[in-house]
């Protein structure tokens, strides 16, 4: 986690290796996408040391909330729909990305390393980035809203100056400036994840049920796939397992969670996972 945690700085990072000796690579940063289960997902965000070490503080986190049994209109018409929205916003990114990719970065004459540009807040940008500092130093107040997620509020002020940096990047490849539109969209951003971890964190603790229920999932989609069982070929066969050992009682309570997040599906006395899952 810690070296992960650098490469988000950008900290120097240095390589020996036999053949080309020693070799130092600088300014140089790393992004990750991670998707995990909800219930895997709460064992990281409820980890003590990926906490401590500031690893969770570097992540934007989002859980959305799951639409199932919502999705009522056409199939044809939600397609067309998500195509349009898709195509629009997804050709402007690939073309900011293809502007940004075909200007050569400057390499130092000293060690070779990249000399990024430094982007500069304009004056009036620093008004709003000034007023979210101060409600998020005061949210981690013993009374205050951040006070079980200070560690991510403390990150959040940085969080939204890089967003709001790429943010102007994607809009005009070759800014040297981020100007006052673009900082306040950073901020709503980051506020925005900001307060979806306090949302987790508050109302999403993970327990040992939650746990067990991730284990007959996965054990449910190994053994059945997408197939129809009944309740009772859990607590006969599947829930016999060493690391489930689970009764009827047991198996009513977890397949009723598993319902109601969404990944199991009930006909009758009939039960199959639901299509959208598909394993770990």
């Amino acid at each position: 986690m810690t070296f992960l945690s650098s490469l988000w700085g950008g900290e120097a990072r240095h390589v020996a290796r036999a053949l080309d000796g020693r070799r130092s690579n600088k300014n140089r940063r790393a992004s990750l996408n991670l998707m995990f289960q909800p219930m895997v997902a709460g064992n990281l965000i409820n980890d003590a040391l990926a906490r401590e070490q500031g690893f969770l503080a570097r992540i934007l986190v989002s859980h959305p909330p799951s639409r199932i049994g919502t999705r009522l209109r056409p199939r044809r018409e939600l397609l067309m729909q998500n195509m349009q929205y898709a195509t629009g916003d997804t050709d402007k990114w690939k073309t900011a990305i293809r502007q940004l990719a075909s200007i050569k970065p400057n390499y130092s004459e000293i060690d070779n390393s990249i000399q990024n540009t430094v982007l500069c807040f304009d004056e009036e940008a620093w008004v709003p980035l000034e007023e979210y500092y101060r409600t998020v130093e005061e949210g981690q107040r013993p009374d205050g809203d951040y006070r079980e997620v200070r560690s991510f509020a403390s990150k959040s002020l940085e969080q939204a100056c890089r967003i709001a940096a790429v943010l102007q990047k994607v809009d005009e490849p070759t800014a040297t400036g981020i100007d006052l539109d673009h900082a306040q969209s950073g901020i709503v951003v980051a506020e925005w994840f900001l307060n979806e971890i306090r949302r987790m964190t508050t109302h999403t603790e993970v327990n040992s049920k939650e746990v067990k229920a991730q284990l007959l999932l996965d054990a449910l989609y190994e053994s059945r796939g997408h197939e129809a069982f009944k309740k009772q070929d859990i607590y006969t066969g599947i829930g016999r397992r060493k690391e489930l050992s689970i009764n009827a009682r047991q198996s009513d309570a977890l397949l009723r969670l598993l319902e109601d997040l969404g990944y199991v599906a009930r006909n009758d006395d009939e039960w199959h996972v639901a299509e959208q899952y598909g394993g770990l």
